[in-house]
């Protein structure tokens, strides 16, 4: 998770997520570009199930499976709402551009395939990088051992490319969910959210 100081704030929880998919190529045939995950019918459905004593293990399960939690962060009694507000659907387009960041280790934009579609979308034939050392603003980043989406070892590349890193803290024992669900994320991460916030943009309250 990064949270990045310039004009106003911005939090980008899972701010790397480096994917690392294989088989993008057929879930573009299966799928197409649209969305892949639906939402409300996920959503719906968990909420009506997710707080069933049968049903809590699956979809502590299927949570984990898209992120990740620690189960010693995780309050099961609410696990129907977080299904409901949290999980969100996304698109094949979306994880194919993982895939390319991931298989190419280059955080650039989303490759079309050929230089004349770039050239079309984005007036070069290739497709434009983001130079995360362009970042001039003061960056705190915030990064959990367990956390297998942005694991320790993307965190290491991102680092050093971070050069007005202000502030940096590494939970042991959390993983991706954690920083919005678990049971210490106010103490261990939203409170020092607020503290950074209320130095450089003045006092902020909940």
């Amino acid at each position: 998770m990064l949270l990045n100081l310039g004009l106003g704030f911005r939090v980008c929880w899972g701010a790397l997520d480096w994917a690392k998919w294989e088989c993008w190529v057929l879930m573009m045939l299966l799928f197409g570009e649209k969305e892949f995950f639906p939402t409300v019918v996920f959503s719906e459905v968990g909420a009506c199930v997710c707080n069933i004593n049968f049903f809590t293990a699956i979809c502590a399960a299927i949570m984990g499976s898209m992120g990740g939690y620690s189960p010693d962060q995780l309050n099961k009694s609410r696990l129907d709402v977080y299904v409901k507000l949290n999980l969100a659907g996304t698109s094949v387009k979306v994880l194919i551009h993982y895939n390319q960041v991931g298989r190419s280790g280059i955080l650039q934009a989303y490759d079309w395939g050929s230089p004349s579609l770039n050239m079309q979308h984005y007036n070069q034939t290739t497709p434009p990088v983001y130079n995360v050392e362009d970042m001039k603003v003061p960056t705190a980043m915030f990064t959990g051992l367990k956390d297998f989406l942005s694991d320790p070892e993307d965190v290491e590349i991102l680092k050093p490319k971070i050069h007005n890193l202000t502030y940096l803290k590494t939970i042991p024992d959390f993983s991706h969910f954690d920083f919005i669900l678990g049971l210490n994320a106010r103490k261990e991460v939203s409170e020092e959210i607020l503290t950074i916030l209320r130095k450089y943009e003045g006092d902020v309250q909940l």
